[in-house]
């Protein structure tokens, strides 16, 4: 009875810790610190100063980031190819039917 209640015991601890590696390994177990959004110029965007300025990722993201790995990817480049400025007239920040260009 000892055995079954030790060996149940470890094989849960084992399952948790599997589970909590995985997480851990996709970055779901930490959150992003904080950080400034930046314009194109890498100053911080502030609400009292600038914040009509549209923020760039590339000066965002791209300081901790490998900014030409991300901009290469597959959800990231979607539209590319189709990409309009009178795509959407009623929405003209939309310029393709995918997710390039859209907020």
């Amino acid at each position: 009875m000892k055995m079954n209640y030790l060996s149940g015991f470890l094989m849960a601890s084992v399952l948790i810790l599997i589970i909590f590696g995985v997480f851990a390994e996709h970055g779901y177990a930490r959150p992003h610190r904080d950080i400034w959004l930046k314009n194109e110029l890498g100053n911080k965007i502030l609400p009292s100063r600038n914040s009509h300025e549209p923020y760039s990722p590339r000066k965002t993201c791209g300081t901790c980031h490998g900014y030409s790995v991300i901009t290469a990817g597959y959800h990231f480049m979607q539209g590319f190819s189709e990409i309009s400025d009178t795509y959407d007239k009623l929405k003209p920040w939309i310029v393709s039917p995918g997710m390039y260009g859209k907020w």
